[in-house]
């Protein structure tokens, strides 16, 4: 029996991409230029991600809420198990919070939210 591959991934970096997103409409700019949803590993990110680039292409406001709402639209909610943390709690390495033009992937540090995947369990 042939064991599958498991393709690289930073799980850590995508929660920071996806963080960095959330709290600075200027890290979305950037990123979509860079990411595409399949770049993400995990469905729960590729969901999130989707929902953001959503908004985005009909220039609406990205926040909790409104990810949070397109995501029950996609029907997408309870797949991702919601998103719940403070926005305290999202920090890149330099406390900023952004994703900038040039910018690698993050690295592998844990920074960016340590789990956003319960949005909307208040």
């Amino acid at each position: 029996m042939e064991t599958a591959k498991i393709l690289p991934n930073d799980i850590e970096a995508e929660k920071a991409v996806i963080g960095s997103m959330l709290i600075d409409n200027d890290s979305v700019v950037n990123a979509i230029d860079i990411l595409k949803t399949e770049d993400f590993y995990r469905n729960d990110n590729k969901y999130i991600y989707e929902a953001i680039l959503n908004l985005y292409n009909r220039g609406e406001p990205i926040d909790l809420i409104t990810v949070k709402n397109e995501l029950i639209t996609m029907k997408k909610f309870e797949a991702v198990g919601g998103i719940e943390l403070p926005p305290s709690e999202w920090e890149t390495d330099d406390g900023s919070g952004q994703v900038r033009p040039g910018d690698p992937f993050p690295q592998q540090s844990g920074y960016g939210p340590a789990d956003y995947r319960h949005l909307g369990r208040y």
